[in-house]
């Protein structure tokens, strides 16, 4: 490797933003490197391949949303696949629904319910969780649907 710049990751941020916070770094650090060849003094580092991690391409399928998944893990989930990418999904009657930002909430449940419980209906719908709920915030469908408290979000149609 010839080159390596840390981010901190926000917690409140999404992949658009992280992408954006990098596309500056790795300006900064192109600039850096290129400096670093005209004055000859580019010095290139082996990788600890111990550290190095791997992952398969992702396709739009793998933004199916586990409703049994913690309620952080969503959140995550979620923030990771917001827009420009394909989002994170789930079905409702069989109808597909992109979720494209959600916060979690301190909604009280009861916990022998069955998780992705809508819990609450209307503009910005509450889902059950194992450990709590997440309320959807930007969120759509490819048909007119209306959701109705206390039917169930589930992973396959």
């Amino acid at each position: 490797k010839i080159a390596e710049v840390l981010e901190a990751i926000n917690t409140a941020g999404s992949n658009s933003s992280l992408s954006l916070a990098l596309d500056g770094l790795s300006e900064a650090s192109l600039n850096k490197v290129l400096n670093q060849i005209e004055t000859d003094s580019l010095q290139f580092k082996s990788q600890d391949n111990s550290k190095a991690t791997y992952f398969d391409k992702r396709t739009p399928d793998d933004g199916i949303i586990d409703w049994n998944w913690q309620k952080e893990r969503i959140y995550n989930w979620v923030r990771a696949l917001a827009r420009p990418y394909p989002g994170a999904f789930t079905y409702y009657d069989n109808i597909k629904i992109m979720i494209h930002k959600v916060e979690v909430v301190d909604e009280g449940f009861n916990s022998s319910t069955s998780n992705g419980l809508i819990l609450r209906s209307g503009k910005e719908p509450i889902i059950k969780t194992p450990n709590g709920a997440i309320r959807l915030l930007d969120w759509e469908f490819e048909s007119k649907i209306e959701l109705q408290q206390g039917k169930i979000f589930y992973e396959r149609h």
